[in-house]
C-alpha cells in the first residue's frame, strides 16, 4: 500500500505545479487507485482522473 500512496505523492507533487486550486481526492476502484484532481483557474474547471 505505502508503494500506491508514494505514486499518488509524486502525482501530487506534479500536479501542484499547474495553477489554480487542485483539489486531490485518492479513489479505490476494484484495488486501482484513481487519482481524481480538479483544476479550477479563471472560472473554468479542468478535471483529471488518473490511474496508478
Amino acid at each position: 500500500m505505502d508503494n500506491e500512496w508514494s505514486k499518488i505523492r509524486g502525482l501530487w507533487i506534479k500536479l501542484r505545479k499547474l495553477k489554480g486550486n487542485i483539489i486531490f481526492t485518492p479513489e479505490d476502484k476494484s484495488g486501482i487507485i484513481v487519482c481524481k484532481a480538479v483544476q479550477r483557474r479563471e472560472g473554468r474547471q479542468n478535471e483529471r482522473t488518473i490511474a496508478v
